[in-house]
């Protein structure tokens, strides 16, 4: 049994509007590829790098459409040297 997935993604500019596009795409992706139902996921955490400011993922989600009923939660990565930047990372529940 899968109990939690997780994916990222990472970003050339802060561009709300690609940021949002991308974020759906990864969802939609994750689901498709693990064969996970919408209503089988508990909640959803997003982490974000401290570069990206235009959006906040979870926000980009319900925007997107969908995810109405699921829990969104969101948080900043620490910010350490030798990061990766501009990331979001997600980890399903």
């Amino acid at each position: 049994m899968t109990r939690a997935i997780r994916g990222a993604v990472q970003f050339k500019s802060d561009d709300k509007s690609l940021i949002s596009e991308r974020i759906c795409f990864l969802l939609e992706e994750v689901l498709k590829l693990n064969k996970i139902d919408v209503n089988d996921i508990v909640s959803i955490f997003f982490s974000v790098t401290k570069d990206i400011k235009s959006i906040n993922p979870a926000a980009a989600l319900r925007s997107g459409g969908g995810f109405s009923k699921t829990p969104l939660f969101c948080a900043q990565e620490p910010d350490t040297e030798g990061a990766t930047p501009m990331v979001v990372r997600i980890l399903l529940t």
